[in-house]
């Protein structure tokens, strides 16, 4: 079987310096029992557009099967639209996708915001969803959504997708939710991840 390497996606504000340790940490935290993990950085309010954010995953894969290495993607918070993106396009060369917290679809009446119209990540949760609406059941299946029980941020319903696994954690708030999910989660979603992988999931479909 080959190694696997999680190529983790950040949400907003993986450049302050704060976030930028912790995913350092989450890195060599991940990167044990002969596993790999890469953050790759989104950089979200930097002027760029999603789709160079989404290129810059897409080499990352590239570049890791080109090593030898199975490829899970772990999108979290917002990151997970741009996971749900490099996924869809990569489908046949990805074992999977795990959101932690995912931010997977924009909300009604988001369209009538104003302020949204130009943020490159609302742009990419638009084409996420237009890109969940065109996944098969067989792929729906490689994707398990990690839910806190209670986030004020992201409501439940626009953290999973309808066919996918789900595994629901008891996480209260957004960023510490995120925090129990990568921290805590992390030999729960390895192992998850190698049961599915060899075609032997041990989660329920939702």
């Amino acid at each position: 079987m080959k190694s696997i390497a999680f190529v983790i996606i950040p949400g907003l504000n993986d450049r302050r310096p704060l976030f930028k340790w912790f995913y350092r940490c989450i890195e060599k935290w991940w990167s044990r029992n002969g596993a790999t993990a890469v953050v790759v950085i989104t950089d979200w309010h930097s002027p760029e557009q999603y789709q160079e954010k989404v290129e810059r995953i897409h080499q990352e894969i590239q570049q890791l099967i080109g090593q030898g290495r199975e490829v899970v993607l772990v999108g979290v918070s917002a990151g997970a639209t741009l996971a749900i993106l490099a996924f869809a396009h990569n489908q046949k060369r990805v074992a999977g996708l795990i959101t932690v917290c995912g931010f997977l679809r924009p909300a009604p009446g988001d369209e009538e915001k104003v302020e949204l119209i130009d943020k490159s990540w609302y742009k990419a949760a638009l084409a996420s969803e237009k890109a969940i609406a065109g996944l098969t059941k067989a792929q729906k299946q490689q994707i398990i959504c990690l839910t806190p029980i209670k986030d004020r941020v992201i409501r439940p319903e626009y953290a999973f997708i309808p066919g996918a696994k789900r595994l629901n954690f008891w996480g209260i708030g957004h960023l510490q939710s995120i925090f129990v999910g990568l921290i805590w989660y992390r030999g729960i979603i390895m192992r998850l991840v190698s049961s599915y992988t060899r075609g032997a999931s041990t989660l329920k479909n939702d």
